[in-house]
Protein backbone atom coordinates (compact mmCIF):
# COMPACT_ATOMS: atom_id res chain seq x y z
CA UNK A 1 0.00 0.00 0.00
CA UNK A 2 1.15 3.51 -0.84
CA UNK A 3 -0.16 6.64 0.67
CA UNK A 4 0.02 9.92 -2.01
CA UNK A 5 0.38 12.94 -0.88
CA UNK A 6 -3.10 15.40 -0.69
CA UNK A 7 -3.22 19.08 -0.13
CA UNK A 8 -5.93 20.76 1.51
CA UNK A 9 -7.70 22.34 -1.74
CA UNK A 10 -11.09 21.91 -3.44
CA UNK A 11 -9.48 20.86 -6.82
CA UNK A 12 -5.73 19.13 -7.65
CA UNK A 13 -3.89 16.93 -10.50
CA UNK A 14 -0.93 15.52 -9.60
CA UNK A 15 1.58 13.19 -11.43
CA UNK A 16 2.60 9.75 -10.15
CA UNK A 17 4.01 6.15 -11.02
CA UNK A 18 2.30 3.63 -9.28
CA UNK A 19 3.40 0.16 -10.37
CA UNK A 20 5.23 1.46 -13.04
CA UNK A 21 1.79 3.31 -14.22
CA UNK A 22 2.69 6.93 -15.50
CA UNK A 23 -0.81 8.26 -13.74
CA UNK A 24 -2.30 11.92 -13.72
CA UNK A 25 -4.76 11.93 -10.93
CA UNK A 26 -7.27 14.89 -10.23
CA UNK A 27 -9.47 15.39 -7.31
CA UNK A 28 -11.79 18.00 -6.71
CA UNK A 29 -15.07 18.60 -4.94
CA UNK A 30 -18.33 19.64 -6.42
CA UNK A 31 -21.40 19.78 -3.55
CA UNK A 32 -20.76 17.10 -0.71
CA UNK A 33 -18.85 14.44 -2.76
CA UNK A 34 -14.95 14.56 -3.49
CA UNK A 35 -14.65 12.80 -7.41
CA UNK A 36 -11.75 11.66 -9.11
CA UNK A 37 -10.35 11.72 -12.75
CA UNK A 38 -7.54 8.83 -13.59
CA UNK A 39 -5.52 8.84 -16.86
CA UNK A 40 -2.79 6.51 -17.60
CA UNK A 41 -0.43 7.88 -19.74
CA UNK A 42 -2.48 9.37 -22.69
CA UNK A 43 -5.46 6.75 -21.79
CA UNK A 44 -8.63 8.25 -19.43
CA UNK A 45 -9.26 5.27 -17.09
CA UNK A 46 -11.99 6.75 -14.94
CA UNK A 47 -13.49 10.21 -15.14
CA UNK A 48 -16.13 11.40 -12.07
CA UNK A 49 -15.75 8.54 -9.83
CA UNK A 50 -17.33 9.57 -6.49
CA UNK A 51 -14.83 8.87 -3.28
CA UNK A 52 -16.50 7.15 -0.89
CA UNK A 53 -14.60 6.10 2.14
CA UNK A 54 -13.01 2.81 1.41
CA UNK A 55 -14.72 1.83 -1.27
CA UNK A 56 -12.93 1.02 -4.15
CA UNK A 57 -12.55 4.23 -6.19
CA UNK A 58 -11.85 2.39 -10.24
CA UNK A 59 -14.62 0.47 -10.30
CA UNK A 60 -13.78 -2.63 -12.84
CA UNK A 61 -10.50 -1.10 -13.95
CA UNK A 62 -9.55 -3.02 -17.21
CA UNK A 63 -6.45 -0.58 -17.65
CA UNK A 64 -5.51 0.30 -14.11
CA UNK A 65 -3.66 -2.24 -12.14
CA UNK A 66 -4.59 -1.73 -8.46
CA UNK A 67 -6.81 0.19 -6.87
CA UNK A 68 -7.51 3.58 -4.99
CA UNK A 69 -9.02 4.12 -2.00
CA UNK A 70 -9.84 7.32 0.14
CA UNK A 71 -10.14 6.55 4.17
CA UNK A 72 -10.98 8.84 6.79
CA UNK A 73 -7.46 8.73 9.45
CA UNK A 74 -9.94 10.00 12.63
CA UNK A 75 -12.86 7.40 12.84
CA UNK A 76 -13.24 4.01 12.92
CA UNK A 77 -14.04 1.54 10.06
CA UNK A 78 -17.63 1.36 10.80
CA UNK A 79 -18.42 5.58 10.99
CA UNK A 80 -16.54 6.73 7.96
CA UNK A 81 -17.97 10.08 7.21
CA UNK A 82 -18.12 11.94 3.47
CA UNK A 83 -14.59 13.17 2.55
CA UNK A 84 -14.37 17.32 2.48
CA UNK A 85 -11.50 18.93 0.70
CA UNK A 86 -10.98 21.30 3.41
CA UNK A 87 -9.46 17.97 5.25
CA UNK A 88 -7.64 16.23 2.36
CA UNK A 89 -4.24 14.99 3.32
CA UNK A 90 -4.61 15.23 6.78
CA UNK A 91 -7.73 13.33 7.85
CA UNK A 92 -8.63 11.93 4.49
CA UNK A 93 -5.93 9.60 3.03
CA UNK A 94 -5.48 8.75 -0.63
CA UNK A 95 -3.88 4.88 -1.06
CA UNK A 96 -2.84 2.96 -3.85
CA UNK A 97 -3.07 -1.13 -3.05
CA UNK A 98 -1.14 -2.87 -5.46
CA UNK A 99 -2.81 -6.26 -7.46
CA UNK A 100 -1.26 -8.54 -5.42
CA UNK A 101 -2.24 -6.81 -2.06
CA UNK A 102 -5.96 -6.85 -3.25
CA UNK A 103 -5.69 -10.52 -4.39
CA UNK A 104 -4.07 -11.41 -0.71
Amino acid sequence: MYELSLIATPNQEFLVTLDGQNCTINLYQRDDYIFLDLTVGQEVVKQGAICMPLVGIIQKPANFKGQLYLYDSYSPSSSQTLATWESLGERYKLVYVTESELNA
